[in-house]
């Protein structure tokens, strides 16, 4: 049982963690480094262990991104497999500028999960986003700063009565690929901190977690295979210096 509910708890924040990117970008094509007019996105990941060379693949999980002709996403969909049915649905709208201003998920029996309700400024940068438990009381608001080339610095994240839970910093290199994210508590101590690392593709391909005292916690780093697009249709993950294999991602993209 209580496996069962961390693999529940792995697809929401999943899921989730892929809404509350930059969304100031020309669309969702671009803001998810997609090449070509993409209508969907099929991403199987397991968990994997190496035996003489060999990738054993073990639990997997399966996420859908469906997107319209103008690049917007249109809809988020996951699952975990046949051992556990656990399944998620976002659903997407927009302003007649393209901004997405609202992200309704549901249950796969059609049960509210939350809502999130979105805010920009006349750029096109989202400034704010408020998420909304099942009842649709508010749960927390994100409050977003940037750059004068539209890169998301700093993210404060308030509960609802408004007190400061988190705030986030981030860098970025010449290219405007995200090379750090700094956490940090309600009371200004440093929490984690992230360094990121990309190829020529822009795809990241090293990341460095550290522990609230700097010390280095996690080393990850990635592998791609790519497509006649130059979208990625493996990934392969490696933990630690040894580079010990840890996760598999496999994505079929269809293209309109």
């Amino acid at each position: 049982m209580k496996k069962i509910f961390f693999t529940s708890i792995f697809v929401v924040a999943a899921i989730v963690s892929c809404t509350f990117s930059k969304d100031n970008t020309e669309n969702n094509w671009k803001e998810h480094g997609l090449k070509g007019k993409v209508k969907s996105v099929k991403e199987y990941r397991y968990d994997i262990t190496s035996e003489s060379e060999k990738i054993i693949k073990g639990q997997k999980f399966t996420f859908i991104d469906k997107y319209d002709n103008k690049g917007n996403k249109i809809e988020t969909s996951g699952n975990c497999g046949k051992s556990f049915a656990y399944k998620i649905i976002i659903k997407y709208k927009y302003d007649n500028k393209g901004n997405k201003i609202e992200k309704s998920a549901y249950h796969s029996n059609g049960n509210p999960f939350f809502k999130d309700i979105c805010k920009y400024d006349e750029k096109r940068n989202l400034i704010e986003d408020n998420c909304h438990n099942y009842d649709y009381d508010l749960e927390y608001k994100h409050i977003y700063k940037y750059d004068d080339r539209g890169n998301q610095i700093e993210k404060n994240r308030y509960d609802s009565n408004g007190n400061l839970e988190y705030k986030y910093t981030y860098k970025y290199d010449d290219k405007d690929n995200q090379i750090e994210m700094i956490c940090y508590s309600s009371d200004g101590n440093l929490e984690t901190k992230c360094i990121y690392k990309y190829d020529d593709k822009g795809n990241q391909i090293e990341k460095k977690l550290y522990n609230s005292d700097e010390s280095l916690y996690l080393t990850e780093f990635y592998e791609y295979k790519y497509d006649s697009k130059n979208n990625w249709t493996e990934k392969i993950t490696y933990e630690g210096e040894t580079k010990m294999s840890k996760m598999l991602f496999e994505r079929t993209i269809k293209y309109y």
